[in-house]
């Protein structure tokens, strides 16, 4: 993970702003939701405010537990508006927040500390039109009306306590590098669900390993096409449990697969989950059915109790983006990204 990266992280797309050590800035893409910085019009800080309250509660609680686990709570610093003298209020520990006035106009977005410190005699207010860094704060609403610039909310207080600086995004922030590698990894998933999933029929190289060892003695491995289906991180198969694939992985339950068209390469271990109209196979088995529905019952006589399901659950994994422009080295049982290697 870099700065300037997007990633997945829950159902929203983040931009990676700063990374520390393990720790990781981000920050929403596009604004993802409208809210009031308050329910009332009075006078309020950020460490009173129901839009605080409803970041690190409902909305915090909208995440699984695994992601919940992974956000760090971070001690916030809201200093007084120096501009017009209100009052920041308290400092706030807080697992998601907005940014402050000091964050965006000198770190985040550029440095336009010179406005907002040592500003001109007739310059009235800490920002200005002809700011260069101003392009770089823009944020958008995607809506009815579709994608335009608009207003996003600091937490740090305006000309009044009434009203807040400006308007609305969010911030959340990543604890490790096990995190940034979580992101990664499910931002590969996603491209994997994309290129293979959606009850697609896929065609793709399968390899085993022989029961008899070559001419020298060793281990040789064994490759055919086949149709496969694809779902959470495996593969599906309607075969025959007498064909030499199967025969070949109750041997040796190490395989491999390749999609050529995709640039996906994987290791994974071969299952079989036994006669397709067994009870407990009735799910997949209709799936298969839907994604196979052109031959399905063309290729395979389910009355015989040999026509089986071969399940591949992957273990190890390269997708490789645009022909090495990005790749994504999958460690599917860990659940995360490894740094190098994969299986090319």
């Amino acid at each position: 993970m870099q700065i300037g990266d997007s990633i997945v992280f829950g159902r929203y797309e983040w931009h990676v702003f700063d990374i520390q050590k393990n720790t990781a800035l981000i920050i929403t893409e596009c604004i993802i939701e409208q809210r009031t910085y308050h329910d009332n019009y009075i006078d309020i800080t950020w460490a009173d405010s129901s839009l605080r309250k409803y970041l690190n509660g409902e909305f915090y609680d909208s995440f699984s537990e695994v992601r919940k686990s992974r956000i760090i709570s971070t001690l916030n610093k809201n200093f007084d508006n120096q501009w017009y003298g209100t009052k920041g209020g308290e400092d706030t520990r807080d697992s998601i927040f907005l940014l402050s006035l000091e964050e965006v106009a000198c770190q985040s977005f550029g440095d336009s500390s010179s406005k907002l410190y040592n500003p001109r005699k007739n310059q009235r207010y800490w920002f200005e039109r002809k700011d260069k860094n101003n392009s770089k704060r823009l944020a958008k609403l995607n809506d009815k009306e579709g994608c335009r610039c608009w207003w996003w909310w600091l937490r740090s207080p305006g000309l009044v306590a009434k009203v807040i600086a400006v308007s609305y995004r969010l911030i959340i922030v990543a604890n490790n590098r096990e995190e940034m590698q979580m992101n990664m990894y499910e931002e590969g998933l996603k491209l994997i669900e994309d290129k293979f999933g959606n009850g697609k029929d896929n065609v793709i190289s399968l390899a085993t390993i022989a029961r008899e060892p070559g001419a020298d003695g060793k281990t040789r491995p064994v490759v055919r096409s086949v149709d496969a289906y694809y779902e959470d991180g495996a593969f599906y198969v309607v075969t025959n449990a007498k064909a030499n694939k199967m025969l070949q992985i109750e041997y040796n339950t190490e395989v491999s697969v390749a999609g050529c068209l995709e640039m996906f390469t994987a290791n994974g271990v071969g299952k079989n989950l036994g006669w397709v109209l067994e009870p407990q196979n009735a799910e997949i088995r209709a799936k298969l059915r839907t994604a196979f529905a052109d031959w399905y019952d063309l290729a395979n006589n389910e009355n015989d109790e040999n026509c089986c399901i071969l399940a591949v659950h992957l273990t190890k994994g390269t997708l490789n983006i645009n022909h090495w422009e990005k790749l994504y080295h999958m460690d599917f049982e860990n659940k995360l990204i490894m740094d190098n290697g994969g299986i090319f």
